[in-house]
C-alpha cells in the first residue's frame, strides 16, 4: 500500500491529523519560526576528499529491536551523553545523545546535524521559547517512540571546531561520518536516520548523497537542496541575500558557549536566534561570529551581486549528487513556502537515486508544517529503522499531492510524467490564446513588438495578493496579458514556463513573469512567478552580455505548483523588469522590447494534466483562504 498519511482533502497547511493527545506546541511554533532558516561558512572541500579519507566499514546485520510498550514510553526518561567525534578531516564535532532509559536493548538512532543546537541551554529542558525546540518536537515524537536521539553541532557552531560550511563538501562528509559512528556503537541497532527541517534538511540530503552504509532512512521537511536558490533565482538576487550572511553570524554567536549562560527569557538571546545581529559589543561570542578566517570567502560568494552561480555556490547544489543516494527518502514540501520554495524539491527529488516518497501541500510551510511532517514520518521510520509493520511499507513510489482546491491524490512521480504542454501565445494588445493551442502562433504577427522600462517600484506583492488595477492593461513598466474565459477547468502540475523573445538596451536586464488567476469578479490573484536574467539566459554559470538590437530567446521557469484554473476563469500574465516583493533590482535600469510571432513565439506554457471528473463548484464571495477547500463550495 503506498504511503498516504491522510486520505481525502486536507485543510490548508496540514499534512496529517495530529496523533495522540495534544501537546503544548505553542512554544514549539515560536521556536521553529525562529531557528530553521540559515546556513554556514568555509573553504569547501569536495566530496572525493571524504571518500578518500574515510572508507566506511561494511554494515553488520542489524541487531533486533523490541519497542517498549506505550505506557512506559509515555513516562520515558533519558540520560544525556556529551562527547566529541572526529570528522574525516580531524575536526572535532560535538555530539549530544539522549538515550531512553526504559529501552534496554539496542536502539535505532535519529540524527539531526544543526548549527542551532550548541547553546548551553540545550543541556536541560528548562529553557523558554525559542529553546523548547529539541524536547518539544524531537523528544516528544522520536525520543518517546524508543529512539536514541542525537544532536550534532555543525562544524563552526557550538563546541565543534572549524568553520561553518553552508552545506558544502565538508559538512556533507560530517553528516556521513556521524551516521557511521552512531551506527557502529554497541548500544545501537546499526540503523540511523538523518532528519532535518530547512537548513538541517539540506545537511540530511547532503549526507545521503554519500550513501553511508548505516544510513537507513532520510526525512527532509521543506529542505533546501541548492544554496544558490536560497539567495538567488534565475540570475536575480533575492532580498534574503542582503541579510543572509549576517543572520548566520548571529546564530553562530548564540550557539557558541558563553562564559555565563544567558537567562532563558533574555530578549537579546531570542532576537539573536531570530537572526538579528547581536548589538552588545561586550558579548564575547562576537569574536567567533566575526572570525574573518571563517567568514571571508562565504561572504564574498554570497554577496556576489551578479546573480551568477559561482563555483562556491555550485558546489552546494545537491541535484548533481542526488543520483548517488541509496537510503529511502521521505520528503515533505510546502508548495507555497516563500523562502523554501518548491524549486528546492522537484529537481532533487526527480534525480534522487534511492527509494523515495513525498508529500506536497498547498501551504506556506513553517512551524505547523514541520511538526506535521515529523508526526507523519513516525510510522515510516518505525518501518525502516525498527522493522515494525505499519501503513508505511517497503513500496515507496508515490507522491501525495494537494492541488489548489485542497483535493489530495497520489502520483507515481511529480511533476507527473503524463503532463502535456498547453501553449498560450502572446500577442500585441494584451491578447493571449485562450485555447492553449500551439498551432495558433499566427495570432501574433512577427513584426509586432511591445516594451517595458525597469521600475524599482513595480511589485506583485505576496502570493495570493489580489488586485483589480491590472484590468487597466499594460503600462510603461509592465506588459499585461489575459486569456478569454476558460471553457473548462485547466489543471497544471509542475513548472510553468514563460518563453519570450526580447532585446534590451543594456548588457543585462531581468524578465520577471507573474501568473494570475483572473476570477469572474475581475480580481487578479497572484498564483506563481519566476525570473530570468537576459545575461544568464543560457547558463547561470556563464554570463553572456546582451548586444544592442539583438533578439534573444529567454525562458523564464516559474515555481513548481499544482494549480487548477476553473471554468470561467481567465489566465493572466504580467511581464516586467522588476518585482520589489520578489527580487532585487539591477543597478542599471533597462528598456526591454518583447517580440511576437515566429516559430517559437513568445508564450506561456503550462504542464497540463488530465483531471478527474470535475466537481460541480459554486464560487463563494467570502474566502478565508486564497487556496484550499475553504475557497470553494463543492457539491457531488
Amino acid at each position: 500500500m503506498p504511503f498516504n498519511p491522510k486520505r481525502g482533502p486536507r485543510p490548508r497547511g496540514s499534512w496529517v491529523h495530529r496523533l495522540g493527545p495534544s501537546r503544548p506546541i505553542a512554544l514549539l511554533l515560536a521556536a521553529l519560526s525562529l531557528v530553521g532558516c540559515v546556513d554556514s561558512v568555509r573553504n569547501a572541500v569536495h566530496d572525493p576528499l571524504y571518500r578518500a579519507v574515510y572508507q566506511p566499514d561494511p554494515v553488520p546485520e542489524p541487531k533486533p529491536f523490541v519497542p517498549t510498550n506505550s505506557t512506559v514510553l509515555a513516562n520515558m526518561t533519558f540520560r544525556m551523553e556529551n562527547l566529541t567525534v572526529p570528522a574525516a578531516d580531524g575536526t572535532p564535532l560535538a555530539l549530544k545523545i539522549y538515550h531512553p532509559n526504559e529501552v534496554a536493548n539496542a536502539t535505532p538512532v535519529v540524527l539531526l546535524v544543526s548549527p542551532y543546537v550548541g547553546d548551553p541551554g540545550y543541556n536541560n529542558f528548562q529553557r523558554l521559547a525559542p529553546y523548547a525546540f529539541l524536547d518539544m518536537i524531537v523528544f516528544s515524537e522520536f525520543g518517546y517512540r524508543g529512539y536514541a536521539v542525537a544532536f550534532a553541532e555543525a562544524r563552526g557552531s557550538g563546541a565543534s571546531g572549524g568553520c561553518l560550511d553552508y552545506g558544502g563538501g565538508l559538512e556533507r562528509a560530517d553528516a556521513a561520518t556521524l551516521v557511521e559512528w552512531l551506527g557502529a556503537q554497541p548500544w545501537s541497532n546499526g540503523k540511523v536516520a538523518l532528519v532535518g527541517y530547512e537548513y538541517e534538511g539540506f545537511v540530511a540530503l547532503g549526507g545521503a548523497t554519500l550513501h553511508p552504509p548505516h544510513l537507513a532512512a532520510v526525512v527532509a521537511i521543506d529542505a533546501w537542496s541548492d544554496l544558490y536558490e536560497v539567495v538567488a533565482e534565475g540570475g536575480a538576487k533575492l532580498p534574503r541575500s542582503l541579510t543572509f550572511p549576517y543572520n548566520m553570524s548571529g546564530i553562530v554567536a548564540m550557539s557558541t558557549p558563553a562564559p555565563e549562560t544567558l537567562p532563558p527569557a533574555d530578549p537579546q538571546a531570542i532576537q539573536s536566534y531570530a537572526g538579528q545581529q547581536i548589538t552588545s559589543a561586550s558579548d564575547p561570542r562576537l569574536a567567533r561570529a566575526k572570525d574573518q578566517a571563517c567568514a571571508a570567502q562565504a561572504a564574498q560568494a554570497l554577496e556576489d551581486p551578479s546573480g551568477v552561480r559561482n563555483a562556491w555556490l555550485a558546489e552546494r547544489d545537491l541535484t548533481p549528487l542526488a543520483k548517488d543516494a541509496t537510503a529511502p527518502l521521505l520528503a515533505f514540501h510546502a508548495l507555497l513556502a516563500p523562502d523554501e520554495r518548491a524549486t528546492h524539491f522537484d529537481r532533487f527529488y526527480t534525480a534522487y537515486g534511492g527509494p523515495k516518497s513525498a508529500v506536497l501541500t498547498q501551504s506556506t510551510g513553517g512551524t505547523t508544517a514541520a511538526l506535521d511532517g515529523v508526526i507523519a514520518a513516525l510510522p515510516w521510520l518505525d518501518y525502516h529503522l525498527m522493522g515494525i509493520a505499519s501503513g508505511a511499507n517497503a513500496t515507496y513510489s508515490t507522491v501525495s499531492v494537494d492541488d489548489s482546491l485542497g483535493r489530495q491524490r497520489n502520483e507515481t512521480s511529480w511533476p507527473p510524467a503524463n503532463a502535456t504542454a498547453r501553449t498560450f501565445v502572446l500577442a500585441h494588445g494584451g491578447k493571449m490564446d485562450a485555447l492553449g493551442n500551439a498551432s495558433t502562433e499566427s495570432l501574433a504577427p512577427a513584426s509586432e513588438v511591445d516594451a517595458w522600462k525597469d521600475d524599482v517600484t513595480e511589485s506583485g506583492g505576496a502570493l495570493g495578493s489580489r488586485t483589480s488595477t491590472l484590468n487597466q492593461g499594460s503600462g510603461a513598466t509592465r506588459l499585461v496579458y489575459r486569456s478569454d474565459p476558460l471553457a473548462s477547468d485547466l489543471h497544471y502540475a509542475g513548472r510553468p514556463l514563460v518563453r519570450v523573445n526580447v532585446d534590451t538596451d543594456r548588457p543585462n536586464a531581468l524578465v520577471v513573469a507573474r501568473l494570475y488567476q483572473i476570477l469572474p469578479d475581475g480580481s487578479w490573484v497572484l498564483v506563481n512567478r519566476g525570473v530570468r536574467s537576459v545575461m544568464l539566459r543560457d547558463s547561470l554559470t556563464t554570463p553572456s552580455p546582451a548586444q544592442p538590437a539583438q533578439v534573444y530567446q529567454v525562458n523564464v521557469p516559474l515555481a513548481p505548483d499544482d494549480f487548477v484554473f476553473r471554468a470561467g476563469d481567465r489566465i493572466g500574465l504580467v511581464l516586467a523588469g522588476d518585482d520589489a516583493a520578489f527580487v532585487l533590482p539591477l543597478s542599471d535600469q533597462a528598456t526591454t522590447t518583447l517580440h511576437y510571432g515566429g516559430t517559437n513565439a513568445s508564450a506561456l506554457v503550462l504542464p497540463a494534466i488530465h483531471d478527474w471528473p470535475p466537481l460541480r463548484v459554486t464560487w463563494t464571495a467570502a474566502q478565508p483562504n486564497w487556496r484550499g477547500p475553504h475557497a470553494w463550495e463543492a457539491t457531488p
